[in-house]
């Protein structure tokens, strides 16, 4: 029986690998796909230093540039292969998208190629990465991204420096030191309320995901009609799965990553 349990492991293992294989050469050029396994290899090794320095990807026939650092090409590998901020059915046509936690631009960069007739709006708390962002996404017209966090309240708040650039999140006062940035934040209340329609909201926002859904009712989200969320602190799943209930969506995991969540609006 054990050795019978052992080769149904052993199948199911290689079947996920198989699969993520296939994944990886889905939309990403072969080339590109080998050279940022093998940079990121170099990197974890140490043989390479991470650095400034761009490399030049393909992604679905379209030409971009990333960091050369570990951070860059994870985000990469989130955005592209495992697709976690697409929205629960792929053949929609959103017209209005929010990306709360645009990082360096990749998923607006995505959106825009997979869906040209939306309007997209980045929103990020760090100036370098707001500024990478808008540089890779310069040539979209319907993108635009906004050097703003998204909190329960409007404010001027803080986040610290010191922590790996896809982990930059809002922290309280008595956290201040001199590896805090303060950056403005605008409530998601007040920007839910700057629109008639919205069709799509990714929220990736280091840690703050449950104190934004806190704040709102109903009535500020009759006019979301879907809602992506990562979820950072993996004791807080539930009660943001309750709360998205309570404001009228229907709630799902995501089928491939154990800490996001997608809601859709109930008719």
């Amino acid at each position: 029986m054990d050795a019978v349990l052992k080769l149904r492991s052993l199948f199911v293992r290689l079947k996920f690998r198989i699969w993520r294989v296939y994944k990886l050469f889905d939309e990403i050029e072969f080339a590109s796909a080998v050279k940022l396994l093998l940079y990121m290899r170099l990197l974890i090794l140490g043989i390479k230093k991470e650095s400034e320095n761009l490399i030049r990807v393909k992604v679905n026939s379209v030409s971009l540039q990333i960091p050369q650092n570990k951070v860059a090409i994870r985000i990469f590998w989130s955005t592209f292969v495992f697709k976690y901020h697409l929205p629960l059915n792929p053949g929609s046509e959103p017209q209005l998208i929010l990306d709360f936690g645009s990082n360096i631009g990749l998923t607006c960069f995505d959106y825009s190629l997979r869906f040209p007739k939306a309007k997209i709006i980045g929103y990020e708390i760090d100036l370098k990465n707001f500024e990478f962002a808008r540089k890779l996404n310069q040539n979209n017209p319907q993108v635009s991204i906004l050097h703003l966090g998204v909190s329960d309240k409007s404010e001027w708040m803080y986040y610290d420096s010191s922590v790996d650039s896809d982990a930059y999140s809002l922290i309280e006062d008595k956290f201040i030191d001199e590896r805090s940035v303060k950056v403005r934040v605008e409530s998601v209340s007040e920007i839910f309320a700057s629109f008639d329609k919205i069709d799509l909201v990714k929220v990736d926002i280091e840690g703050t995901e449950l104190s934004i859904l806190r704040s709102l009712n109903p009535i500020h989200v009759e006019h979301v009609k879907e809602i992506v969320i990562e979820i950072h602190k993996k004791f807080e799943l539930e009660e943001i799965r309750s709360i998205l209930e309570r404001l009228g969506f229907h709630v799902e995991n995501h089928e491939e990553h154990w800490s996001a969540l997608r809601a859709i609006k109930l008719l």
